[in-house]
């Protein structure tokens, strides 16, 4: 079911200033956990989030955005986050469209992340739409390149051999 949303409809003050927000505070990513019952052995999820200590501040994404978790981290924190692809192609992103950031690293960190987002919204996905997944997601996590390489390197290795048992099987 597809969310109906329209960014406009929340004031403009408050849209300003939930951009500005997420400017500094949150986050764009994508996350890859293990899956032995998906077809391609992984189970893919793109993310926004924003954390800090005022659960009102949190919870203010939540009311505007009418979708997504809020949670306390537990450590002081209060994480608003939204993972649903519908959500994020129906909600954050029209509304990041809207309300533009100003810092040129969110700019970027988002058109990358559209692009993330538009790859998972196709099915079925292909072993080169995942590599693809993985290049992007080396370029929205710029900072954390030397824990990529490792995993990226696992995931392709799962993938490819599972591309090669399903070959052997089949007439």
């Amino acid at each position: 079911m597809t969310i109906k949303f329209n960014p406009k409809t929340i004031p403009q003050k408050i849209g300003w200033y939930l951009a500005g927000f997420a400017d500094g505070e949150g986050s764009f990513y994508v996350t890859f956990r293990y899956r032995k019952d998906y077809t391609w052995k992984w189970r893919i999820t793109a993310v926004f989030n924003v954390a800090n200590k005022d659960r009102v501040m949190i919870h203010l994404f939540k009311k505007q955005f009418k979708c997504g978790t809020v949670r306390d981290t537990g450590n002081g924190k209060y994480l608003y986050e939204v993972d649903t692809l519908n959500a994020l192609q129906y909600v954050v992103i029209p509304f990041f469209k809207e309300y533009r950031f100003f810092s040129a690293k969110k700019k970027k960190e988002f058109t990358i992340f559209q692009k993330i987002v538009n790859i998972l919204a196709i099915t079925p996905r292909t072993f080169s739409q995942i590599k693809e997944l993985l290049k992007l997601r080396m370029q929205l996590g710029a900072d954390r390149i030397n824990l990529f390489k490792n995993l990226d390197a696992t995931i392709l290795e799962v993938i490819q051999k599972e591309v090669i048992d399903k070959n052997k099987t089949q007439p």
